[in-house]
């Protein structure tokens, strides 16, 4: 089963597909930016002179993502923190988008490098949520797990229901 086979990759592996897949999100970011601000679904016309800024951009991209550790996050444990982690890149890449159109003179309107770093957040967040459910779903495909109540709803309850996530003899439904 796929699901299995990712599951068995190597910590090294899972982490070069995070990086490329957040530096894959780099420039479709800034490709969705310039397509909402010119309202084209082709805004190929309009960028004439910032063409410069997509190599760049997905190069720099994918050293902030280094750096600040993103193809580190583990599905499993992915939390507030590592949405944080991935606002502070998107904050990152639109101050370096900002200062990159700046120095280099290019002509993007000043709500690119704004919606460029929303949509990476929202890429990047989404595609984990994504792969933590294509996981959950396949580690769930026939399993007959039981549905259980937790009763409290404390920093005990909250981590008995992530312990009972793994396991493969209940499922954790709701808390009481």
């Amino acid at each position: 089963m796929i699901v299995q086979k990712l599951l068995g990759l190597s910590r090294a592996t899972k982490r070069a597909m995070f990086l490329s897949m957040d530096g894959l999100f780099v420039p479709v970011s800034l490709y969705f930016a310039f397509a909402l601000r010119y309202g084209d679904v082709t805004p190929w016309s309009h960028m004439t002179g910032n063409w410069v800024l997509f190599p760049t951009l997905t190069l720099w991209g994918v050293a902030v993502i280094w750096m600040l550790g993103l193809h580190r996050i583990k599905l499993c444990a992915f939390d507030t923190h590592s949405i944080a982690s991935i606002g502070l890149a998107a904050l990152a890449l639109s101050v370096s988008a900002m200062c990159f159109s700046y120095l280099f003179g290019f002509a993007a309107p000043r709500s690119v490098p704004i919606l460029f770093g929303l949509f990476f957040c929202l890429l990047a967040v989404g595609g984990r949520l994504f792969g933590l459910a294509v996981l959950n779903w396949g580690r769930d495909l026939g399993q007959k797990r039981k549905p259980v109540a937790i009763y409290g709803a404390g920093s005990a309850g909250i981590q008995l229901a992530a312990a009972l996530r793994r396991a493969s003899e209940a499922r954790p439904v709701f808390f009481i």
